[in-house]
């Protein structure tokens, strides 16, 4: 292999339909956490906002007033913790497709080829599936 060449990929992990279910907690736990951080993200911005009478002439916003520092301090903690949270998810093998709405499919086989089983926040066990290139719209039931 040359240089240039990327690293092989790891194999997919293929999850059973019990394996998955076995994870589900965990899983909609960091889901949980991830909107919350995701409505905290989106309190921050709209009070980033700024009415046009405060516009400097060169139009961006005012310097920030030392009382706004731990304000960004806490969105970049969030933004970490956030971070930690999607690594955890996918190193489990797991793909997290939507936070809003707590889309997260688990590759699986069925009928000899590779497809995801699909779960949604608030189902309490994972009763979908759907091919790779159709996502939540092609959900089936199992």
């Amino acid at each position: 292999m040359s240089s240039q060449e990327p690293p092989p990929e790891p194999p997919l992990k293929l999850f059973s339909l019990r394996e998955a279910n076995a994870l589900l907690p965990r899983i909609a736990a960091t889901v949980t956490r991830l909107q919350e951080i995701f409505v905290q993200f989106k309190e921050y911005a709209e009070g980033q906002s700024y009415p046009t009478s405060l516009l400097r002439s060169n139009g961006y916003p005012p310097p920030a007033s030392g009382s706004s520092l731990p304000s960004l301090r806490k969105v970049q903690a969030l933004r970490a913790e956030a971070e930690s949270l999607i690594e955890e998810i996918v190193a489990q093998g797991v793909t997290l497709k939507d936070i809003e709405q707590g889309l997260i499919d688990f590759p699986a086989e069925r009928d000899g080829r590779v497809v995801y089983l699909c779960w949604k926040q608030g189902e309490d066990e994972i009763r979908f599936w759907h091919e790779l290139d159709t996502g939540f719209a092609g959900r089936q039931p199992l």
